[in-house]
């Protein structure tokens, strides 16, 4: 006798540029954390898990005072600055 157990919707395949986002020993599940971010990042803001984040610019995740991920929208990168933005070391103060 065999029993199924209800099968999970296929998931998409991670981009290459969502791996890139996180770092290898991220201190959670590292697939898990492309996706959420990578769900930030979808050309009309809306997935399954999201179901509209509007345009996202940039995304940073700390964890235990280190960078985890780190990805930035199309036009964007790390020495942008963005309006309202504090560096880490200001708000620290």
């Amino acid at each position: 006798m065999f029993a199924c157990a209800a099968s999970q919707p296929a998931q998409q395949p991670l981009s290459p540029q969502a791996l890139a986002a996180v770092v290898d020993d991220p201190g959670v599940e590292r697939e898990g954390l492309a996706r959420a971010i990578d769900a930030l990042f979808t050309p009309d803001g809306r997935s399954s898990d999201n179901p509209g984040a509007g345009e996202t610019r940039a995304v940073i995740v700390m964890r235990a005072g280190r960078i985890v991920a780190e990805r930035y929208g199309d036009g964007y990168h790390e020495n942008t600055r963005f309006a309202g933005a504090a560096s880490p070391a200001r708000s620290r103060r």
